[in-house]
């Protein structure tokens, strides 16, 4: 099974906004494989979460989250 959509959000200044993918990037839903998504523009933030939508009786599960961190 596998999730009916997935979306990101970011957390700046205390409020969850849309995370603006970039131009060519979608949420994709195959099974069995990597699906990445860039920001459109450089973000700075203080957290990330996925949210996602789920058919009754779905169970999920994330094999691997990659970001890239300024210093």
């Amino acid at each position: 099974m596998k999730p009916v959509e997935w979306r990101i959000e970011y957390l700046k200044e205390g409020e969850w906004l849309v995370f603006d993918k970039y131009l060519t990037d979608f949420y994709g839903t195959d099974l069995d494989r990597y699906n990445v998504v860039h920001p459109a523009s450089e973000l700075e933030c203080e957290g990330l979460r996925i949210n996602m939508t789920l058919e009754p009786g779905c169970r999920v599960g994330i094999l691997d989250i990659d970001l890239t961190t300024l210093p």
